[in-house]
């Protein structure tokens, strides 16, 4: 599996050049955001993906206390 940074230099740091090693994106991604830098994927991807469903919200928590959610989207050409 690839992982792909998406996003400035500053935001992805070493993905910036690891992303030239790897193939170009296939017809369907996974799409892993945090609540803290959410970016809406159909905001990011419109122009390349037509399909942006949300398939998991997975809660994070310090203490016993949520701080913050991890979002995995699977975005689709099709």
């Amino acid at each position: 599996m690839n992982v792909y940074g998406v996003g400035s230099l500053n935001d992805i740091h070493k993905y910036y050049w690891i992303n030239s090693t790897h193939p170009e994106v296939t017809s369907e991604v996974l799409y892993i955001i945090d609540s803290r830098n959410f970016k809406a994927p159909n905001d990011l991807f419109a122009k390349k993906y037509h399909t942006f469903n949300l398939i998991k919200t997975i809660p994070i928590e310090r203490n016993r206390e949520v701080v913050k959610y991890v979002f995995l989207y699977k975005l689709s050409k099709e």
